[in-house]
């Protein structure tokens, strides 16, 4: 098919291109993606109308469902037919004349991908809460749900108005490509996390369950596995691909590559039908409303009746009179939930492609029309030449920091690190501030130093990491500084904090404090923590000092501090495992449990500090004075700079473990001031 156009240069450029293709694998990649589609449309279509219909199905948590299966229908008629057009035309060397048909199908594209991952996110919530807390997961109000709904689209509007942006070059490409991975490793991490609560939850209870409700758990795990199974197979080999593709054909790609690039949009595409099939045959419920919809008589049996018929009474009475454990688990029927369908699109990974390498058709004739979506299949005797485009970067008076030079799929990789890093750092830090907050007798003697540990960390999460992900991506830039003095005197203030906390916990091992005696004054408290930050603050002045050229000896000062404090750290935990190990066998009536546990953890979490320090601080020396006897490449440095990071979540983590009144007083923030659950649903021994 020639394209027909008074544009006489077009016409012979596209007459002048090879087909890629053959006109049988065209017809043969035209029929699979035509009959997935056909399949996409049915299903979602029949599980549209069967949870709109029936009755048995117009419950709130069935919502979530409804709209994956409205965003399934989107990639079905619009999405797709669209891509199969531009498959025919790009495969067989022709132009796309109508333009906005293509910017049609990548955003719609993108908004229903979005859509559906968030709407798997909110599933898998919804269900661990169920699971979880299923006396206030009845008495929720309806309203919540389509405030949930409304947010789901919302966001998924949002990641298509900043793709507008990048078309329009009013942001760059490549922060709508960190919006995307952020939000997919966000949402993974999250339905992994509720997948794996969920799994413990059911095994904690499965001695206290009947055999009927035994039975539906054991079907909930499966259904969990299944669906995530079905995931990995369906949505991870494209991801894959748009990580190393631009790696693999960075100086020519071969039909075979680009050929499993389609398989694997292939296979994204499959998973927008399989959900209805997973309904069909593992929810009872939508396979009887499926078998009424086709006239077929069902007999319902006495729990469905009583299901449907008594939802209103139940929840009434679940807001008021709470049902024992048991009742509870057993009535926690799970929804099923599928994995998502594509949101970085093959379009996109290929635009790249287009912008980065020009086709030669031959040996001389070069393709002209770049900012076309480029679905480049070659044969394997064509070459892509690399166009290399130097950026013109700020000059900046420093030397201390050279251009990393990294390729692009490491630079993602370590941004999708590094956000899951910050993300756990944030949450766990502030529930440390706010457990503190809220409770004045919590941990007495070493509330100051935590909370303080904990401020410092969230400073960590909230600017030294951003900062840093925004400077390896965007270097060189002016938030450099801001990165190098937040990360500095968050570092060292953790780092004087520490030595405090142990050298208190070495006293209270010769000299064990009492619940209402014998600790510390305020004052002192006090006069600790402000030296610390006056150290970390000269630090981070000194350190942003040295950046701009005003001082040339912080190298030094910084090995000696940093050694000082490792060296500091390093005597008092060996000082503290050696006293404790000779006070093994005596039990002294002024030793509580809980000072006992404190001390464990403060000698714990010193080791821990040391360990994720200890190697990257050896590799930032190597680098700063021993880099000429053998390279260290920059990619090396970031990755395990990480272990910095790691340190800022998992010494508090540790603490949350591990001392139960700490323990207690999170849980209580996570159900009554977050959730709004009653306090007289705990236990005696749980009262705070």
């Amino acid at each position: 098919m020639m394209v027909n156009d008074s544009n006489g240069p077009v016409n012979n450029q596209s007459r002048a291109r090879t087909q890629f293709f053959t006109p049988t694998e065209v017809m043969g990649w035209c029929f699979a993606f035509g009959l997935v589609d056909i399949l996409i449309v049915m299903s979602n279509t029949l599980a549209i109308v069967v949870f709109t219909r029936s009755k048995l199905l117009r419950k709130r948590t069935n919502y979530f469902l409804l709209c994956l299966a409205i965003a399934d229908m989107m990639v079905g008629t619009i999405s797709l037919p669209i891509f199969v057009h531009t498959l025919v035309l790009y495969t067989r060397g022709e132009v796309l004349e109508a333009k906005w048909i293509d910017v049609l199908h990548r955003l719609l594209d993108i908004f229903s991908g979005i859509a559906s991952i968030f709407a798997l996110t909110t599933i898998a919530l919804e269900r661990l809460y169920s699971v979880v807390l299923p006396n206030w997961h009845r008495t929720t109000p309806s309203c919540l749900y389509f405030i949930l709904i409304s947010m789901i689209w919302i966001v998924a509007g949002v990641h298509v108005f900043v793709k507008v942006l990048a078309e329009k070059k009013v942001v760059s490409d490549d922060i709508f490509l960190y919006l995307l991975l952020v939000s997919f490793f966000f949402c993974v991490v999250v339905i992994c996390l509720a997948y794996i609560g969920i799994w413990f939850k059911v095994n904690q209870r499965i001695h206290e369950k009947t055999k009927k409700s035994l039975e539906k758990d054991k079907k909930l795990a499966t259904t969990l596995f299944l669906v995530s199974a079905i995931f990995i197979l369906t949505w991870f080999p494209f991801q894959g691909m748009n990580i190393f593709i631009p790696r693999w054909c960075e100086k020519s790609c071969t039909l075979p590559i680009l050929t499993l690039l389609f398989l694997t949009k292939l296979m994204q595409y499959m998973n927008s039908f399989i959900n209805p099939i997973i309904y069909t045959f593992k929810m009872p419920d939508f396979r009887r409303g499926l078998l009424t919809l086709f006239g077929k008589k069902v007999l319902y049996g006495a729990s469905t009746r009583a299901t449907s018929r008594m939802l209103s009474d139940r929840r009434r009475r679940a807001s008021t009179l709470r049902s024992s454990e048991t009742e509870a688990n057993g009535n926690c029927y799970s929804l099923l939930w599928r994995r998502s369908h594509d949101v970085v699109l093959l379009s996109d990974v290929t635009l790249e492609a287009a912008r980065k390498f020009e086709l030669f058709e031959g040996s001389s004739k070069r393709i002209q029309d770049t900012q076309h979506w480029k679905a480049i299949l070659i044969d394997p005797g064509f070459n892509m030449n690399v166009t290399q485009v130097t950026p013109k970067l700020r000059s900046m008076n420093s030397t201390f920091n050279q251009d990393p030079s990294m390729e692009t799929y490491q630079v993602l990789i370590l941004v999708a690190c590094y956000s899951i890093v910050s993300l756990v750092i944030l949450t766990v830090n502030y529930l440390m501030v706010r457990a503190f907050i809220t409770s004045q007798s919590l941990l007495y003697n070493q509330r100051y130093f935590l909370g303080y540990l904990a401020c410092a960390d969230l400073a960590v999460g909230l600017v030294s990491i951003p900062t840093f992900l925004y400077n390896m991506s965007n270097w060189p830039s002016y938030s450099f500084y801001i990165y190098e003095a937040t990360d500095c005197a968050s570092g060292f203030g953790s780092a004087g904090i520490l030595v405090a906390l142990s050298v208190q916990a070495l006293r209270s091992t010769f000299k064990s404090p009492t619940r209402y005696a014998g600790y510390p004054k305020k004052r002192n408290f006090y006069l600790v923590i402000a030296g610390s930050t006056f150290i970390a603050g000269c630090a981070a002045a000194f350190n942003v000092a040295c950046l701009m050229d005003y001082v040339s000896f912080f190298v030094y000062f910084y090995l000696a501090v940093g050694f000082f404090a490792i060296t500091a750290l390093f005597l008092i935990v060996t000082c503290t495992v050696v006293t404790v190990s000779q006070l093994c066998g005596k039990v002294r009536e002024t030793d509580r449990d809980e000072d006992k546990k404190i001390r464990k953890s403060v000698m714990a979490s010193c080791a821990i500090y040391v360990f994720l320090w200890v190697f990257p601080y050896t590799g930032f020396t190597y680098y700063n004075f021993c880099n000429f006897c053998v390279a260290v490449s920059v990619t090396f440095l970031y990755s395990i700079r990480i272990l910095l990071y790691l340190k800022s979540f998992v010494m508090l983590g540790f603490y949350l473990y591990t001392i139960s009144s700490l323990h207690r007083t999170v849980k209580k923030i996570l159900t009554f001031d977050c959730l709004g659950i009653p306090r007289y649903q705990y236990t005696r021994k749980d009262e705070f």
